[in-house]
């Protein structure tokens, strides 16, 4: 059995990117799993990721990826493949900007102690989604922001 991809893509936005991916992924027989897109129209920027099952493609992995790049190319994209199950490094997870905020109601009645647990408790939650986000490949980083398509 092949192993399934995951494609993360940012270029500029233009009509037409979401149906020359879908496009490229059919010609090779392959099958969009989840196709989750985000469009930055005061930047100007598309933003995709992609999970591609790749169990009937037509074409080896490699060939698939490596022919992505005539395309990405036209759509003057950045993109990265990375295959199925992905490991992730530690050092991951300190890259990059935060992708993941908790925010807790305060009042003058908490004391020291119950701000200080308030705070852990935060960082905790924040920390597990962020986590979770990374693990399931599910940001795309751009300069110093971060992009998370959430399940």
């Amino acid at each position: 059995m092949r192993p399934g991809l995951i494609l993360k893509l940012s270029s500029p936005d233009q009509p037409g990117i979401v149906a020359r991916i879908a496009s490229y992924v059919a010609s090779h027989c392959g099958n969009l799993i989840e196709f989750s897109q985000f469009s930055d129209r005061l930047g100007g920027k598309f933003f995709a990721r992609l999970e591609i099952d790749t169990s009937d493609l037509d074409v080896d992995v490699a060939d698939f990826t490596n022919g992505f790049g005539t395309l990405g190319r036209s759509l003057q994209a950045s993109w990265h493949f990375r295959t199925l199950p992905y490991k992730m490094r530690i050092a991951d997870l300190d890259a990059g900007p935060i992708i993941e905020q908790e925010v807790e109601r305060v009042s003058h009645f908490h004391s020291p102690s119950d701000l200080a647990r308030l705070g852990r408790q935060s960082e905790r939650i924040a920390l597990a989604k962020g986590i979770r986000y990374h693990v399931h490949d599910r940001t795309l980083i751009d300069g110093h922001r971060a992009i998370v398509f959430p399940d």
